[in-house]
C-alpha cells in the first residue's frame, strides 16, 4: 500500500502497476477474490505490454487464473490466460512462460478442455526439464497427474502423481506431499487397487 501510494504521489506509473500486480497477489494469499481481479485490471491499465511484457503477462494471468480457475467465469478468464502466454511466448523468460501455462492449463480444465489442458502441462514440464527446476517439475507432474486420470490413462497419471511426491517430500513440502498422495489414491481406485488405495488416502490425511 505505501509503495503503491508513494508510486502515485510521484507518477510513475510502472511502479504503479508493479505495486497494485503484488497487492493483487496479496489479496490471493487471503482467498479474496474480487479484490484480485479489481487489482489484476487496474494494474493492467497502467503496464505497457510492449515496455514490460513480463509484467503484463502476470497481471493477465493473474486475472485469467482468479476469474476462470477460482470464479468460473472462463469466457473472461480463458483470454486472459491465453495472453498471458502469447506475451511470454518466444522470449527468454522461461520460467515465467512456464508458469502461464500451468495457470492456462488450470482455466482449460475448467473449461473441459482435457488435452488442450494437457498440451499446457506437458509444456510446463518441458520447460522444468529446461531449467532444471524442482518447483517447475513438482507443480507440472502434479497437475499431469490430475489431468491423465480425468483421460482414463491410469498408468501415466501415477507415473506423474509419484514423480510429484517424490519432489515434493524432497522440498519438505509436506501440504503438496498430501494431496499427491490423495490424487495417487483416487488413480488406485480406477485401478481395484483398494488396499493401496487406503494406505495412501490414510497418510494424505495425515500429511494434510
Amino acid at each position: 500500500d505505501r509503495a503503491l501510494a508513494q508510486a502515485r504521489a510521484q507518477e510513475d506509473v510502472a511502479r504503479q502497476a508493479r505495486a497494485l500486480y503484488e497487492l493483487a497477489q496479496t489479496a490471493r494469499r487471503h482467498a479474496k477474490w474480487p479484490r484480485c481481479v479489481e487489482l489484476a485490471r487496474e494494474g493492467l491499465a497502467l503496464v505497457s505490454e510492449k515496455d514490460n511484457p513480463v509484467l503484463s503477462a502476470r497481471l493477465h494471468g493473474q486475472l485469467g487464473w482468479a476469474l476462470g480457475y477460482i470464479l468460473g467465469q472462463n469466457q473472461e478468464g480463458l483470454p486472459a490466460s491465453e495472453r498471458a502466454v502469447a506475451l511470454l511466448e518466444g522470449t527468454a523468460h522461461r520460467s515465467e512462460l512456464a508458469s502461464a501455462y500451468s495457470q492456462l492449463g488450470a482455466n482449460y480444465m475448467r473449461a473441459g478442455r482435457w488435452r488442450d489442458q494437457l498440451r499446457c502441462n506437458r509444456k510446463t514440464l518441458e520447460i522444468g526439464q529446461e531449467l532444471d527446476s524442482a518447483k517447475l517439475l513438482a507443480s507440472a507432474h502434479l497437475n499431469l497427474g490430475v489431468n491423465l486420470h480425468c483421460l482414463g490413462e491410469i498408468d501415466e497419471s501415477l507415473h506423474h502423481s509419484r514423480q510429484a511426491l517424490a519432489l515434493y517430500h524432497r522440498r519438505c513440502a509436506t501440504p503438496m506431499s498430501g494431496l499427491s498422495r490423495n490424487n495417487i489414491a483416487l488413480a488406485l481406485v480406477e485401478n481395484g487397487e483398494l488396499d493401496a488405495c487406503q494406505s495412501e488416502a490414510d497418510e494424505a490425511a495425515r500429511l494434510s
